[in-house]
């Protein structure tokens, strides 16, 4: 059981190994999870409804998206690194598997960038 989101939770993203889960929830946080104790490793503050978190590949790097800003978190302590603005209310966000660089995002026009 994962307890602590004040909030629903809108996606979540479990890594490759199974051992880490990140969460997305509308009280304005992303949460990472250990997996095998069900403890919060880590709280990441959006200040805006979370619609969006994923882990990306062979990394310790988590994409997520909070109305129209991406950011890129990383998991060594570093925190936010990395913000986007979009002109558009995004609704998605896609962490390409092959090229995880690569972030394609859905807005509310449902087209993908």
């Amino acid at each position: 059981t994962f307890s602590g989101h004040t909030g629903a939770i809108w996606t979540c993203d479990i890594d490759s190994g199974a051992t880490r889960l990140v969460t997305a929830s509308a009280d304005y946080t992303s949460c990472v999870w250990d997996c095998v104790t069900g403890q919060r490793i880590r709280t990441l503050e959006h200040g805006q409804v979370v619609r969006g978190a994923q882990m990306v590949p062979e990394s310790n790097q988590i994409v997520s998206l909070a109305y129209k800003r991406l950011r890129q978190w990383d998991m060594r302590d570093k925190g936010c690194v990395c913000k986007v603005s979009t002109e558009r209310d995004v609704k998605q966000l896609i962490v390409c598997l092959e090229y995880p660089q690569l972030v394609y995002t859905r807005d509310e026009t449902a087209h993908i960038r």
